[in-house]
């Protein structure tokens, strides 16, 4: 799991609208392709999708807006979660048939601050590379 803390600046927008900046911002920094356009999912609502050493991947953002504090979002991974993940990479898949492997990730956006921030990401959830 990565954690990094990144500044806001002036963004504007809901705490999970600054959270989806922020998480792109991150994971661009990375060197990771984000698409522009974030994927509806029926199940988790608004994924991002990006692009991984090829993999496709998707990003589930999680936030917490708690000034001042610590606090960050509930990372806790059910196995609801884990099935849901399965399915919304299925429906994906279905969509976008030349996608040759896929994996779903979570990350957690706390801000903790006017201007700042922390990341915590949780890699590789669900993960499917094509063959059975």
């Amino acid at each position: 799991m990565a954690s990094e803390t990144f500044s806001i600046g002036d963004a504007l927008g809901s705490a999970q609208d600054q959270a989806i900046r922020l998480c792109r911002s991150y994971l661009s920094h990375r060197g990771w392709k984000v698409e522009d356009k974030l994927w509806e999912s029926m199940e988790v609502g608004p994924v991002i999708v990006a692009e991984d050493d090829g993999e496709t991947v998707l990003i589930d953002v999680r936030t917490a807006e708690a000034e001042g504090s610590e606090a960050v979002p509930e990372l806790h991974i059910s196995e609801h979660d884990i099935r849901t993940m399965r399915r919304v990479c299925l429906s994906y898949l279905l969509e976008h048939e030349d996608a040759d492997s896929i994996r779903h990730d979570v990350c957690a956006v706390s801000v903790v601050g006017e201007r700042h921030a922390k990341i915590r990401h949780l890699v590789s959830i669900v993960r499917w590379d094509g063959t059975c």
